[in-house]
């Protein structure tokens, strides 16, 4: 025993949760892939499992954009293959020994958005939908740093979540005075 801890006792607790909730073992538990099918499930999820899922999105989103293996994607984004597999399974396929991840997916998503009401925070189902939503930021981006709006131009009138993504530039302008498209981390929205 380590600083009062029983870890066997510990170990059998996890062993019959894990059976009590229909488990073979708590490393079936483990390992059985998790599904985030709406903002109901995320908010269910503590701040280390939206951590670890976020960190599987983005490996995801490497293995499809720089054409990565599964074990450099999860290198370059601090997470592990078995992490990648629990959260974002349904986004990867396997062939022969080699795991790939699918074109595209239909897993859920709280993405940030720039609306004309300003910033919103929409519910996103799928890669498709959650590219254009980045390539919408790419091009407020460009759009703030060169003048450049070719790249809002080929958005106008995209909706993601129900949301039309702001294309209009005087109001992007107004916006950008307002202060309302600064102060994100990241365009996924983080449940409180």
């Amino acid at each position: 025993m380590a600083r009062g801890r029983d870890y066997a006792a510990e170990y059998r607790r996890r062993q019959e949760r894990a059976r009590a909730q229909g488990y073979a073992s708590y490393w079936a538990k483990r390992i059985d892939p998790r599904r985030v099918r709406s903002a109901r499930d995320l908010e269910g999820l503590t701040v280390s499992e939206r951590e670890a899922r976020a960190r599987a999105l983005e490996a995801v989103a490497r293995m499809r954009s720089e054409g990565l293996s599964l074990t450099e994607a999860t290198r370059r984004a601090n997470t592990t293959p078995s992490t990648v597999r629990r959260w974002a399974a349904d986004a990867l396929s396997a062939t022969g020994r080699r795991t790939q991840a699918r074109p595209v997916d239909r897993l859920y998503r709280r993405m940030h958005v720039v609306s004309w009401d300003g910033r919103a925070t929409v519910d996103v189902r799928g890669s498709r939908a959650a590219s254009r939503v980045g390539r919408h930021w790419q091009a407020l981006d460009a759009f703030l740093a060169d003048d450049d709006s070719s790249g809002l131009r080929r958005l106008r009138g995209a909706r993601v979540g129900g949301v039309e993504l702001l294309t209009d530039l005087e109001r992007i302008k107004e916006l950008v005075r307002a202060g309302e498209l600064f102060g994100f981390e990241s365009i996924y929205a983080q449940v409180a």
